[in-house]
């Protein structure tokens, strides 16, 4: 059983036990009878499906950090990759499907490294696959399998990729898909009678690959005396290419940039009202399910900040003087939530400037389009960088986002708190 599935059951039945023990409890008696014989036979199932969902759980962990799911070459379409990569599938898979280019423990630091200093000792697996030196400015191309790797650690941090994005690698600037804009709707039809023609409909997305560039400074001594400088910077180019990978595809303007899912037209939208407003309970989050739904989607994730994942998990019964939590209602129980420091918490809604969006959906109708090769220059004179004995290092990763069925998309706006 799915993940979803298994959390779903668990909501339904914690309902039920609460919906028992509430009406012995209204009626001032213990359970007993009938009512303490369904109780006990619901907790036992409760128990059993709470086990299964933490194997679960620790099954899509293992999933998301393992090396991967083969990957077959599956050629080109018009000059372009005919492949979405999903979150268990990696970049660097592909790369060696593709090429046969083993991009086993190849590093971005070591390689960075190893051109300043000249020292090859450690990188000689990089060197092999550089193939051209770089030039006195110490710009190069990392190679498609070096740039892999880094590309996949982004990948494995991005929250809207681990919330099921995919990933459609591109071979040139540019990448043409196809938009759903309608679903077909079939009908029945007897022997020789006209097939009805469907509403459904396309329309072209086309795709550009905006640069994502992150700059960082390095000291030289920690190049040369540090061992794990390779892993760290590794680690921290995709650190910060995640975090603009999600900011890009939740709030990118499409000014110079993706657009992203706050400003994709088509999208099912709720509100907290003119001015915004704090969730009292789960109704505007069950409305936005229905909403999806009604446009045949299936919402199973929702990423939101983590402000507003605080505000829900506080929400109360209600009654006079109870603290007790409310219990959230199996649909919106059933959604795997994802908290995110790039929902912003800084938007306006009417008189407020504390609004917040919460975004709602199947997420695999998404895609991160990414090129390949990571272009990188590192430099012991830029700026201060001489003066100081450090190396600045400059990369640059260049994508799109396509967003090609809206309507399996929803948004909640202006939550204040």
């Amino acid at each position: 059983m799915k993940l979803s599935d298994l959390i779903a059951r668990r909501g339904k039945i914690e309902v039920e036990l609460r919906t028992i023990y509430d009406a012995a409890e209204t009626a001032g008696k213990d359970l007993e009878g009938e009512a303490l014989e369904k109780w006990t036979k619901l907790k036992g199932e409760f128990d059993d499906v709470k086990t299964k969902e933490d194997r679960a759980r620790v099954r899509d962990e293992l999933d998301r950090k393992a090396d991967g799911k083969p990957i077959e070459n599956r050629g080109e379409v018009d000059g372009e990759t005919a492949i979405g990569l999903t979150r268990e599938q990696r970049m660097s898979d592909y790369v060696k499907a593709t090429t046969g280019v083993s991009c086993e423990g190849l590093s971005v630091g070591r390689l960075v490294r190893a051109v300043i200093t000249g020292d090859w000792k450690d990188a000689e697996a990089e060197r092999r696959v550089l193939g051209t030196y770089p030039g006195a400015s110490g710009g190069f191309l990392v190679p498609t399998p070096v740039s892999a790797n880094v590309i996949d650690l982004a990948r494995n941090q991005a929250v809207l990729i681990r919330a099921g994005a995919l990933t459609i690698p591109m071979t040139s600037t540019s990448l043409r898909l196809a938009k759903i804009v309608s679903d077909p709707i079939g009908n029945w039809r007897g022997e020789g009678q006209t097939i009805d023609e469907s509403d459904g409909s396309f329309e072209a997305l086309n795709l550009v690959a905006h640069s994502l560039a992150v700059l960082v400074r390095v000291n030289a001594e920690l190049m040369d005396d540090v061992p794990s400088f390779a892993a760290t910077l590794d680690s921290m180019l995709a650190s910060s290419m995640a975090l603009t990978l999600d900011s890009s595809g939740l709030f990118g303007n499409g000014v110079g940039k993706p657009l992203g899912l706050r400003g994709t037209p088509g999208l099912a939208e709720q509100s907290m009202g003119t001015n915004g407003a704090v969730p009292a309970d789960y109704d505007k989050f069950l409305d936005l399910i229905k909403d999806v739904e009604l446009a045949n989607g299936s919402p199973t994730t929702l990423v939101w900040s983590p402000r507003t994942k605080n505000t829900m998990a506080k929400i109360v019964t209600g009654i006079t003087s109870d603290k007790t939590k409310l219990t959230p209602p199996a649909d919106f129980a059933a959604l795997t939530k994802l908290p995110s420091n790039q929902v912003s918490i800084t938007e306006t809604q009417g008189s407020s400037n504390a609004a917040s969006t919460a975004f709602l959906g199947g997420f695999s109708n998404m895609a991160f389009a990414i090129r390949q090769d990571l272009q990188i220059e590192a430099s012991r004179v830029s700026g201060t960088a001489f003066e100081k004995n450090q190396v600045m290092v400059r990369a640059i990763m260049r994508g799109d986002v396509a967003v090609y069925r809206p309507n399996q998309f929803g948004r909640l706006i202006g939550i204040t708190a």
